[in-house]
C-alpha cells in the first residue's frame, strides 16, 4: 500500500537546503563522522509549514554516503514539491542517475568540509569526475571553503556545468571580508553565470548573521539571479561543534530561528532594491520546479 503524500503550503517560497534522517527505516552508513537524531519527512513538512515554504530541496547528507534510499523516499512523498541533490559515487551508473533524475534530483554534491579536507588537488579530481557524470540539466553543488573554491575557479569557468556553493562558502567573517580576493572571486563567478550561492546556515560562519550583510549585499548587487535561500534544517552541529564528532552517540540538533533568517534575507533584498520573490524565482529556474 502506498503512503499518502503530504500537503505543503501553496507558496513559491523554496528552502533550498534541508536534510532528512530516518535511521530506523534507512540505516546510516557504518563509516560516518556523527549520528544525527530523527528528522524524517513528516518533521520536514512541519518545518515547511512553519516557515511557509511550498517547495524544498533535499540534500543528501554525509551519514548516508551514496545510498539514496531515504532521499528517494522523501521525494516520492513530496509528490513534485521537492527536488534533490545526490552524492554520486564514481561507480554510479547512467541507469541509477536516470532514476534519481526521474525522482527530481538535479545535482550531485561534493563535500570537502565534513572531513576537514582542504586538499584542492583532490577537490579538482572530484569536480572533474562529477562534471563527467551529471546530465546536462544538473549542476554540481560544492560544500567547500572559499579557499578551495578559489583553487577551483579556473575549472568552474571552463566547464559547461553550473555550480552551487553551499552555506556562503563558510567565510571567515572579518570587517573587510566582502573585499577579500576570495569573496570577489565568488561574486565574479556568480556574475559570469557560472556559480549560484546559497544564503544558508549563517551560524556556521558567524554567531550574529548580520555580520554577513556586507558579503550578501555585494553578492546581490553583482549577481541577483545567482542567489538562493535555505535553512540547513534540521541544523546539525556542522563545523561549529564544541567537541569532536563521534558516531557512538546521537548528536542533538541546533535550535535555530529559521523565520528570523528568512526575514533578514528578505531585508537584504529590500536594501538591494530587488523584488521580494527574487530568491524564489532563482530556485524555480535552477531546480526546474
Amino acid at each position: 500500500m502506498s503512503e499518502p503524500s503530504f500537503q505543503l503550503p501553496q507558496s513559491v517560497l523554496c528552502d533550498t537546503h534541508v536534510h532528512v534522517f530516518d535511521a530506523a527505516r534507512f540505516p546510516f552508513a557504518e563509516r560516518r563522522r556523527f549520528t544525527p537524531g530523527y528528522a524524517g519527512v513528516d518533521r520536514l513538512v512541519e518545518h515547511l509549514h512553519h516557515i511557509g515554504a511550498g517547495r524544498v530541496v533535499l540534500v543528501q547528507p554525509s551519514v548516508y554516503g551514496s545510498d539514496h534510499g531515504c532521499l528517494a523516499h522523501a521525494l516520492q512523498r513530496l509528490k513534485g514539491r521537492g527536488r534533490g541533490v545526490a552524492v554520486l559515487a564514481p561507480t554510479s551508473t547512467a541507469y541509477e542517475i536516470a532514476g534519481l533524475d526521474a525522482l527530481g534530483v538535479r545535482a550531485t554534491r561534493i563535500n570537502f568540509v565534513v572531513d576537514d579536507n582542504a586538499d584542492a588537488s583532490a577537490a579538482r579530481d572530484a569536480v572533474t569526475q562529477a562534471i563527467r557524470q551529471v546530465p546536462a540539466h544538473w549542476h554540481v553543488q560544492l560544500h567547500v571553503t572559499l579557499g578551495v573554491l578559489r583553487e577551483l575557479s579556473d575549472l568552474i569557468r571552463s566547464s559547461s556545468c553550473h555550480f552551487v556553493l553551499d552555506h556562503i562558502g563558510l567565510p571567515p567573517v572579518t570587517p573587510r571580508a566582502a573585499e577579500s580576493e576570495e569573496w570577489r572571486e565568488v561574486c565574479d563567478l556568480a556574475a559570469a553565470g557560472k556559480l549560484s550561492v546559497k544564503l544558508s546556515a549563517p551560524y556556521l560562519s558567524a554567531a550574529d548573521a548580520e555580520l554577513l550583510a556586507p558579503m550578501a549585499q555585494s553578492l546581490l548587487q553583482a549577481a541577483p539571479r545567482a542567489v538562493l535561500w535555505g535553512t540547513n534544517w534540521p541544523h546539525t552541529q556542522g563545523t561549529a561543534r564544541s567537541a569532536p564528532a563521534t558516531p557512538d552517540a546521537i548528536e542533538p540538533f541546533r535550535e535555530v530561528d529559521d523565520l528570523a533568517w528568512l526575514a533578514r534575507c528578505q531585508g537584504w533584498l529590500e536594501t538591494a532594491g530587488l523584488a521580494a520573490d527574487t530568491l524564489d524565482a532563482n530556485a524555480q529556474r535552477l531546480y526546474e520546479f
